[in-house]
């Protein structure tokens, strides 16, 4: 039989802090390739390759194909960071909102209802 699936808050904080972690390292790796100037291999802008003459179809295909994978590339690095962050965002506001009314789970039915203001009243 399969372990039953805890969700607390030490799951939840360390979840939270996994995918800071990956947030951080994804936005490590794209240090090295610039997205807004044109150094070091920019990942951010089109690279212009020219393989062969003017004409060379096989040239163009490739050059082609290099442009595709950085822009899938790039795509996917952006794409993965702002997941992670939104993930690690996310995780971090469901805490801060659960500790906020974590004190109703102790709430009797009537203690409820006198928490809240009853509709037409």
């Amino acid at each position: 039989m399969s372990d039953p699936i805890v969700i607390d808050h030490d799951t939840l904080q360390r979840l939270s802090n996994l995918w800071s972690q990956r947030q951080h390292d994804a936005e490590d790796r794209q240090k090295p390739f610039t997205w807004d100037d044109g150094a070091h291999g920019n990942l951010g802008i089109a690279w212009v390759t020219k393989l062969g003459v003017d004409g060379y179809q096989l040239g163009k295909e490739m050059s082609d194909g290099i442009e595709g994978i950085r822009s899938n590339l790039a795509d996917r690095i952006k794409k993965f960071g702002d997941h992670a962050y939104e993930l690690h965002w996310g995780l971090d506001n469901l805490m801060r909102n659960s500790e906020a009314c974590e004190h109703f789970n102790q709430m009797t039915a009537d203690g409820f209802n006198a928490a809240f203001p009853q509709a037409g009243g």
